[in-house]
Order: structure tokens, then sequence, then C-alpha cells
């Protein structure tokens, strides 16, 4: 996108029936915030306040498309009905690398939450289906946890994939994090949830969504998250 599209185009806050709630810039300089920040004021301020307890939210990422946005809900519906009838807690995709990353460093992030029964985490990500009542109870130590990671720089330094130091996975470790006591079913169950992510994991023809968390090159143009 060239400069002056980008300049011309709507912002988000603009677009109709979108709510957004940016987080103030802090000295971390860590964008992600914005993410468990905006669910928390969601729900306490915006319209998430007057939904359900048992209606069913999905959360993903401003990088993701729905891939038929028309046949969204046909294809989740079977999700939804389980998530909503509480047969299902929540589902979510299993990326594996924040638990990695947390027992590389000898659990040293869960310990320093009180966290000691290691086998409940799970690397979950988006995208993730849960009833308001779950991300209730879970928005406001999602943002806390992610907040003090993001402003510690002892606990930024423990951020690791199972490879390497990854501290811009630190919003992930705080979901892994916060979400201790919510089971998830994943993507080895409902593999619908399992976006491409273009250039890799092209698993499907038909995906449900497709996730450009990657910079990649096609036609001799370079795409990514700008």
């Amino acid at each position: 996108c060239l400069p002056e599209k980008r300049a011309s185009s709507q912002s988000f806050a603009e677009l109709p029936g979108l709510e957004t709630f940016f987080h103030e810039v802090t000295d971390s300089g860590y964008p992600p915030l914005n993410k468990p920040w905006g669910l928390l004021r969601w729900l306490q301020e915006g319209g998430g306040r007057h939904l359900a307890a048992d209606a069913v939210i999905m959360l993903i990422d401003p990088d993701m498309l729905f891939y038929h946005p028309r046949d969204t809900y046909k294809n989740l519906e079977p999700v939804i009905q389980q998530v909503q009838s509480g047969a299902v807690q929540a589902v979510g995709m299993d990326f594996e690398y924040t638990t990695r990353g947390l027992a590389a460093q000898n659990w040293a992030l869960a310990r320093h939450f009180g966290i000691s029964d290691f086998d409940k985490l799970q690397s979950i990500g988006v995208p993730i289906l849960m009833r308001k009542a779950s991300l209730a109870r879970l928005a406001r130590s999602y943002y806390e946890i992610t907040k003090a990671i993001a402003h510690s720089g002892a606990l930024t330094a423990l951020v690791h994939d199972g490879n390497q130091p990854a501290p811009w996975i630190a919003e992930m470790v705080g979901y892994t994090l916060a979400a201790v006591w919510l089971p998830h079913e994943t993507q080895r169950r409902w593999p619908l949830l399992d976006a491409p992510q273009p250039p890799f994991n092209a698993s499907t023809n038909e995906p449900l969504l497709v996730h450009y968390d990657h910079a990649f090159h096609l036609c001799n143009r370079t795409f990514g998250k700008q």
C-alpha cells in the first residue's frame, strides 16, 4: 500500500460499528498491549457489556481475514453450539511455542505469577472462541500479566519461544498464563481453526481464515503487516 494511499484511507476508528480502545503509549513501547486492554475496556465500557453471559465471542487479530465472509457463521456453527452449551469451555489455535518457551526458561515466568501446575498451560492463539463469562473472568489478568511482563526488563528477558528469546510474544505468554484455569480444545479436534499463514501452512484450499502474520514476496512485491 503506497504511503499516499494509506494517508487517504479511512481510520479504523471511523468505520461504522467498530469500537476501538487504544492503550496509552508507555515506556515499554509494546503495541500488543492494545489487545488485552481493548478487550478489557470493551467488556467494561463498550458493546461487550450488553452481551449475555453465554454469548460466544471470537477473538482474531487485525492481520487476519475471513476467506468466505458470508459462510463464516455456518462454518463455525458446530463450534459455537458446543461452546455456548458449555460442552466445550473454549477453543483456540495451539501454536505450541509459548509453553515450549516457558519450559526452556524452567517455568520462571509461570512461577513469578504464582502458577505451579504447568501441565495446565496451553500455547493458545487466535482464532479463539469462548463465552463472554469466560472472557470477562480472563480479561483483567490477561492485561495485568502482559503489562507486567512488558514493563519489566527482567521479565521480558524471560520471554522465549523454545528456540530463542522472543520478547514480541509477551502478549501470547500473558494469555497462556492468564488462561491457566480455562481448558481449550484446539485445531486437533477443530481443523477449521488452522489458518494458513502465507507463505506457510497452506494446509487447505478452503480455510476459515487467512493469517497474514509473516512478510512474504509475490510477483516482485513484498507483503507484510503494513
